[in-house]
């Protein structure tokens, strides 16, 4: 009877020691699979908002990407375009110079011809310095625009990389804050979304500075361009005046030749013969 007791007492006993101990690891299973779905629910939200970020990101470069295809495809209309017209116009003025000029060999006198040849052979190689001035500036100012544009990308795709690289990294340490406390996520999420907000702003800040930049270049290769078409038009007119002015010298002095000869004749009297 005593050992039944006594067995009886034992198991009392051991039942008041593992009920505690019981209920702990209940209590710690439970608190576990709480924080399993806190890190869960923790993890889909850091998700969401990775996939918001990507979608936006996928958006812009497509924007930017169908924006500069545009863009070169109006600068490649542009030029050729231009192109077209100038080479029209040349051909069109060089027509009705070979007209004018064949129309003038016509009635030249035999007199005059040298100094007519020498005034046409000048005129044929102002126009065609004028034109290799010209068409040198307009080649030097699209290839000023081409660096611009290209100088503009890249240091657009290197602020956007830039934000990516920091946006990554904020992702990357959010998701370590999964693991902490609900107070210590909250900081994180703040944390990141102040990072994201800077990450983003130092990249607004680059690209206004290259869209500045790129104005500046542009404006810049825009000048140098018309200094340079404006001083062929003048030295084209300089050289052409010079000139002409030797062609009318020699004209008007044949002229005036042929006028004192002809008047001469006129007041010498012809002697009556016997």
């Amino acid at each position: 009877m005593k050992k039944v007791i006594a067995f009886v007492s034992i198991m009392s006993m051991a039942g008041t020691i593992l009920a505690p101990m019981a209920a702990f690891a209940e209590e710690n299973t439970a608190a576990t699979s709480v924080a399993s779905d806190a890190k869960t629910r923790c993890l889909e939200k850091i998700e969401k908002k990775t996939g918001e970020l990507e979608k936006r990101r996928v958006e812009e470069t497509s924007k930017r990407e169908t924006r500069k295809a545009e863009l070169d495809q109006k600068f490649y209309e542009r030029t050729s375009d231009r192109d077209a017209k100038l080479s029209k116009a040349r051909e069109e003025w060089d027509k009705k110079l070979a007209e004018r000029k064949a129309k003038k060999d016509a009635k030249m006198p035999e007199e005059l011809k040298a100094a007519w040849e020498t005034y046409q052979a000048a005129l044929k190689a102002a126009l065609a310095t004028r034109q290799t001035a010209h068409d040198a500036a307009v080649t030097t100012f699209r290839g000023a625009v081409k660096t611009a544009n290209d100088t503009r990308k890249a240091a657009i795709d290197a602020a956007i990389t830039t934000r990516r690289a920091a946006v990554d990294v904020a992702i990357a340490e959010l998701k370590l804050a999964c693991d902490k406390s609900s107070a210590d996520q909250l900081v994180a999420f703040r944390k990141f979304s102040d990072a994201v907000t800077a990450a983003v702003r130092a990249a607004n800040d680059t690209i206004v500075a290259a869209q500045r930049a790129h104005y500046d270049a542009i404006r810049a290769a825009t000048k140098t361009r018309n200094t340079a078409l404006e001083k062929a038009r003048t030295d084209f007119r300089t050289t052409h005046e010079a000139a002409l002015k030797v062609w009318n010298d020699a004209r008007n002095a044949y002229w005036k030749a042929k006028w004192e000869a002809k008047k001469q004749s006129v007041t010498t009297p012809t002697p009556v013969t016997p």
